[in-house]
């Protein structure tokens, strides 16, 4: 069949997942020794544009931390891309304007 056509519905959950996947896979084929995997605390600062305070409690609302020893956590950047994933798209002033 030629000039056959295929039309797909999806979610914007799905079409995320998708994305997601997809990027995932591209950057997977990245040669990895440009990218440094395993984050230090200043580095993750860095990576998130937050202060040490400020990931301290995210780390307790959930971010992901290895530690080495009581002081010194360490973040896989594939664990922290994965959980931003996880965050909400819009602040939660937005969305409780949406839902009143």
């Amino acid at each position: 069949m030629t000039g056959s056509t295929l039309l797909v519905t999806l979610t914007v959950d799905e079409l995320r997942e998708v994305v997601s996947e997809q990027t995932r896979a591209e950057l997977a084929k990245c040669p990895a020794a440009s990218v440094k995997e395993v984050l230090t605390l200043r580095e993750l600062e860095e990576f998130l544009d937050r202060s040490e305070r400020s990931i301290k409690k995210l780390i307790d609302q959930g971010l992901p931390a290895y530690y080495i020893s009581d002081r010194e956590p360490r973040f896989i950047r594939s664990k922290v891309l994965a959980w931003l994933e996880t965050l909400p798209t819009k602040p939660a002033a937005d969305r409780d304007e949406r839902a009143a």
